[in-house]
């Protein structure tokens, strides 16, 4: 076992070398900026990449797992995205030490914030398109309008952020970048074997993390667990209209199929009355915000309507709320739409996500299609042409995808145990995605979880407990529970 932690946060900061094959990456431990609980074994510290990659300080947090039987490997968590944060402050963290208790995986946990997100220098943010998102939900705007006032200010804003310093290049970001950061952290921490647990677009940066080392005898990382997995050769503006479509088709087969889901007309007539009905007279609602912020005022309107219900399908939790916000949209009962559009409105304001992380990562690794392609995606799915129609026309990467492009590895697998999870009714990395690969990939084990959506582990106590067995021999398939 690696002795490594000690009980207390050391007092100042120690620095790993630099390596002329880290490229002038450096690790530094530093204090942590949160309060450590007395009990807990957690040290700080800040990847610094190399400067010809950007300069960039990433935080990192290494949760030590307490059992006295922890393993020498570590779990290196890679959250989705692109462009959320790891959550490294002090509510985070006491998340993460409850969903490590949970977990029970017996191996330290390490976290780190990606390039532009949370407490990562330098952060990629636009105060005008934070105020922009705020204020437009306060006004009956169509799509087209939203879409066109956004790409405006997103313009402008990129255009600041080209003149600040350090200015932001589009190149600095992507899997690519990212996936760099991960191997020179596993590099310069001493643990000598690695998992990689990805979730969305985590799965993606593991997946290229790992396997830069494909037909290595030294491969530090020694399986992979890949929950809603998104490859390489997926996403981008031009998969929406098809991964949109898919959503609500299971949607519905999966309401009319369930007593619960129950509504007036047959769920998808239902909604399009709801959606009808909110064209022509939208209602505004006073929301309250969870982080304690003034409430703000929301007009719902159609298209924010299918959005929040889009945003609904993510999380098995909330489909009973869909029906419910249908039936109160056609009885005009504003008071019980309030619980599909709190959640809403939360995501959509989340601070924890960073929307230009996201175009500038998305861009990078897909760049822009043909405008004649997405035209032919909308001939194939029409049903919700009205809500997507324009997205091609105004997507960021008309101004971020000046240079070449560099898409992670297409379809090249490591040669690494992988446990693929897969939601039966993701609404965003469909199942599908998920079965496609496994048959790819002979090194996989494939576990597809009925009546759930994205995020299997945060869904299904049954993943969760079985996460550890097939860490401990990743190589032998997985039992879950009930089966």
């Amino acid at each position: 076992m690696i002795i490594f932690f000690h009980p207390t946060t050391p007092s100042n900061e120690q620095s790993t070398p630099s390596s002329s094959t880290l490229d002038e990456y450096r690790f530094l431990f530093k204090n942590c900026w949160f309060e450590v609980p007395w009990q807990e074994n957690i040290r700080c510290g800040e990847l610094h990449t190399a400067a010809s990659t950007g300069s960039f300080v990433l935080p990192v947090v290494i949760i030590e797992d307490p059992g006295y039987d922890k393993k020498p490997d570590a779990v290196f968590y890679l959250q989705g995205g692109p462009g959320a944060s790891a959550g490294l402050n002090d509510e985070g963290i006491a998340y993460w030490l409850r969903w490590r208790d949970n977990m029970a995986l017996g191996r330290d946990l390490i976290l780190m914030d990606p390039r532009g997100t949370g407490r990562s220098r330098p952060a990629l943010q636009c105060r005008e398109y934070d105020e922009l998102s705020l204020a437009v939900l306060k006004r009956n705007a169509t799509v087209l309008e939203e879409l066109r006032e956004g790409y405006t200010v997103l313009d402008g804003c990129f255009a600041q952020l080209r003149k600040a310093k350090p200015p932001f290049n589009p190149e600095h970001y992507g899997t690519q970048r990212h996936a760099q950061d991960v191997r020179a952290l596993m590099k310069l921490l001493p643990y000598e074997q690695w998992n990689l647990l990805g979730v969305s677009y985590g799965t993606r940066v593991a997946i290229e993390a790992a396997n830069v080392h494909a037909g290595s005898k030294n491969n530090p990382v020694r399986s992979l667990i890949l929950d809603s997995i998104y490859p390489a050769n997926r996403g981008g503006v031009t998969s929406f209209p098809a991964v949109l479509d898919r959503a609500f088709a299971n949607f519905f087969q999966w309401c009319e199929a369930t007593e619960s889901c129950a509504t007036d007309l047959p769920i998808e007539l239902a909604l399009d009355a709801a959606l009808s009905q909110l064209r022509e007279t939208p209602v505004t609602l006073t929301v309250a915000r969870h982080n304690g912020d003034i409430p703000i005022e929301l007009v719902v309107n159609d298209h924010r309507f299918i959005s929040a219900v889009f945003s609904a399908l993510y999380s098995k939790h909330q489909w009973p709320r869909i029906p419910n916000a249908i039936n109160a949209v056609i009885d005009n009962d504003n008071r019980a739409l309030l619980s599909l559009m709190e959640p809403f409105v939360e995501n959509a304001l989340d601070d924890g996500f960073y929307s230009l992380v996201f175009m500038a990562v998305d861009c990078r690794d897909h760049g822009i299609s043909s405008r004649e392609a997405y035209q032919q995606e909308l001939e194939k799915y029409p049903r919700w042409r009205e809500y997507t129609s324009d997205l091609w026309q105004y997507q960021a990467c008309h101004f971020l995808s000046e240079g070449s492009v560099t898409v992670a590895s297409t379809l090249a697998l490591p040669d690494v145990p992988a446990l693929i999870l897969a939601g039966k009714l993701d609404p965003i990395t469909p199942v599908e995605w998920a079965q496609s690969l496994h048959r790819e990939w002979p090194n996989s084990q494939l576990h597809v979880v009925p009546n759930t959506g994205h995020a299997v582990i945060n869904s299904d106590d049954c993943v969760y407990q079985s996460l550890r067995s097939f860490l401990d021999e990743p190589t032998k398939p997985v039992v879950f529970c009930g089966e």
